[in-house]
């Protein structure tokens, strides 16, 4: 199809075109390998078919926003099959009387797909400009108070312009030289679509059909060879980081599980962006900077400064603008709380992941977020004033709330539970957990579920004063010394006794014991011997689930009541469990549940976890009042929780008024 001429400069347009490709992508290498951690990706084989998967059928997109993902896959499997297509284009110009693929059936598929799918990428693309340059929705922008890169707001704009322009114009380009084709060699019925246009040119000769082949070709490549230089700069490279992110970013156990720090370094979590780890700046580059993670953020949603799309945001043009020094291994010039997040949006986390379960391409702003905080506590010593005084208490009571050690039995007056020191041997240990040893709202809910295990018949005791915060609070609010400390202390106090499942009505104390212990083996100077306490935890809920179900605990009084169950974020999300506390809650005669919106994994923060009961943030409005506005929407009688911390942070909601909230224990109970 191409003159000799054009052939030549075709391939060195291609080799160009590479050549600085090629360039672009050893920077981006060089300044993601700046970040720390060993680059060990695990069990690649296996894990590519999910992220095949997930790239193919676009369903991490499909999470939230149906009508808009529909159209970005419709671009996205465009763009996908469109690298072959673009491979098989520039052969048949360079080869004559070359078809890709042959006349045959699989040349037929691939020019039906062709067809297919070039209108389908049309249609979506000029569905996402009018989206976003003609009806843009509330979800596109940013608070002005949220820290932004001062080339973000026009910068994300310019690029979704030029790339849109360049797909349209690309793929537009390829659909009419395939219908200058046709009107040159009659109808295909392999090529619907460009066989419909193809009658527009029917009256033109064959030498301007000619012209116009060659116009369509040469616009259609060579927009490609002018785009690669240009890509990696863009957000749009999100379309290789993506899967990226998927094959390579080390497995977590839960969205929001923290890596244990080796207290001997001489630093401690990250002040610059080159001590974030690897999968930490890669999250720069896959970002599609959608604000899908801002549309979850309950700290958001309440009105502060934190956004962690605007972190990921920030994180990728600061890299933009001096990626340069970064990739040379110079120190970067800029601090992350100066570029990248404030001070005051690092304390408005409430760690509830909802950033990384929703987000479309695997990213994790929660983990820069921790690490921020580890600095700020560990090397600074900058921490609020009530988050330290909880740490403090942590410390040297044993508990954030500050209660005294010695009234940790307090709540279980008059029941008569055993201690571990006195029956050495159970079947279940209840850890009763620090808000229900010392908030008089929350003993309720052990006083109850107390009741519910003895009349089960469940073989259990407690530790009494020999239990101590599992320095969950402090390892979120970023002093992982005391939750190492903590937890050192609390093991071995566990490893004197003897028993089968640990059981916690405290989603944070569950997933501490589930997740958290388990991963310190040897860390430094200090060997925690979790491995050798053959337990299991258990939550309240799912406890209480296996005693309906069996039959031991047989709800029988009819209760008139509407309840909405409040989804932990701790129980829910981080570790799978939604099922339990529904599973009792509907084997509860009379009772009416009705779901919210937002709920499962798709849950919305009660605003105390992370610290959150500690500290104190400008806010437009209580996170705690955003959630129950949602409950409150449904008209129910009872807000019904699985979590000490969600049930102090409703409580104390002016907008609570004569809505009860209460425990899945306290509801059974009180349906025997």
């Amino acid at each position: 199809m191409l003159t000799s001429a054009e052939k030549a400069v075709f391939v060195l347009a291609c080799l160009a075109s590479l050549a600085f490709a090629a360039r672009g992508a050893q920077r981006i290498k060089r300044i993601i390998r700046r970040g720390g951690g060993k680059f060990m990706p695990q069990d690649i084989f296996p894990r590519l078919g999910d992220t095949i998967y997930k790239t193919l059928t676009q369903t991490t997109v499909f999470r939230s926003r149906r009508l808009p993902s529909l159209f970005h896959a419709l671009v996205a499997w465009a763009f996908m099959y469109y690298l072959v297509v673009n491979i098989g284009d520039g052969l048949q110009g360079l080869l004559p009387n070359f078809v890709f693929l042959g006349r045959g059936l699989v040349g037929d598929v691939y020019r039906l797909l062709a067809d297919l799918l070039s209108v389908a990428a049309l249609a979506g693309m000029s569905a996402l400009l009018v989206r976003r340059f003609v009806r843009p929705p509330a979800e596109f922008n940013i608070r002005d108070k949220t820290l932004l890169h001062s080339n973000a707001r026009r910068g994300i704009r310019r690029d979704s312009a030029i790339v849109g322009g360049f797909i349209l114009l690309h793929v537009g380009a390829r659909f009419a030289g395939e219908s200058f084709h046709i009107a040159v060699g009659g109808p295909d019925g392999w090529r619907p679509f460009a066989s419909a246009v193809s009658w527009l040119w029917a009256g033109w000769g064959a030498d301007s059909l000619a012209v116009a082949q060659h116009l369509a070709w040469w616009l259609a490549l060579g927009l490609i060879l002018a785009f690669i230089p240009y890509f990696p700069r863009t957000k749009h490279i999100h379309v290789f980081f993506a899967p990226l992110n998927f094959l390579l970013k080390p497995e977590r156990e839960t969205p929001g599980v923290i890596d244990a720090l080796d207290l001997n370094d001489s630093r401690y979590g990250a002040v610059r962006l080159e001590d974030l780890s690897w999968p930490q700046i890669m999250d720069a580059f896959a970002c599609i900077m959608c604000n899908r993670c801002q549309d979850a953020c309950p700290a958001y949603a309440a009105g502060t400064v934190l956004s962690p799309a605007s972190l990921e945001i920030n994180k990728r043009y600061q890299i933009n603008h001096e990626g340069a020094a970064i990739a040379e291994g110079r120190t970067s010039r800029q601090t992350l709380l100066e570029f990248a997040i404030p001070t005051d949006a690092v304390w408005a986390c409430t760690s509830c992941a909802a950033c990384v379960e929703i987000c479309p391409v695997g990213n994790e702003p929660l983990r820069d977020i921790l690490d921020i905080r580890r600095h700020l506590t560990l090397d600074e010593g900058c921490v609020p004033r009530k988050s330290a005084e909880a740490m403090r208490n942590v410390a040297i009571l044993g508990n954030p709330w500050g209660g005294n050690p010695a009234d940790r039995l307090a709540w279980a007056e008059g029941l008569n539970v055993r201690l571990m020191r006195d029956a050495k041997e159970v079947d279940v240990l209840y850890w009763i957990g620090c808000s229900a040893a010392y908030d008089a709202r929350n003993r309720n809910i052990a006083r109850a579920m107390a009741r519910l295990l003895q009349k089960a018949g469940v073989d259990f005791a407690i530790l009494g004063d020999e239990e101590a915060c599992t320095g969950d609070p402090a390892r979120r609010m970023g002093d992982e010394a005391l939750f190492q400390k903590m937890a050192r202390r609390n093991t071995e106090t566990l490893s004197r006794y003897s028993f089968n499942r640990l059981l916690t009505h405290c989603p944070h104390c569950y997933n501490a014991f589930r997740n958290e212990y388990p991963a310190l083996t040897e860390i430094g100077d200090w060997r925690f011997e979790v491995g050798s306490l053959k337990f299991v935890a258990v939550h309240h809920t799912q406890l209480l689930n296996e005693l309906v179900q069996s039959g031991r605990l047989k709800p029988t009084r009819e209760a008139k009541e509407v309840i909405t169950f409040h989804d932990s974020c701790y129980l829910g999300r981080y570790n799978g469990e939604f099922d339990a506390p529904r599973a009792v809650l509907a084997a509860l005669p009379g009772v009416e549940l009705r779901e919210m919106s937002r709920s499962r994994r798709g849950g919305f923060c009660c605003g105390g976890g992370g610290g959150g009961m500690w500290v104190d943030v400008p806010a437009e409005r209580r996170v705690t009042d955003v959630r129950l506005e949602e409950a409150l929407s449904l008209k129910p009688n009872i807000v019904a929780s699985a979590c000490p911390f969600c049930m102090t942070m409703f409580e104390g909601s002016a907008l609570k008024g004569d809505l009860k909230v209460k425990d899945v224990a306290e509801l059974l109970e009180e349906a025997l």
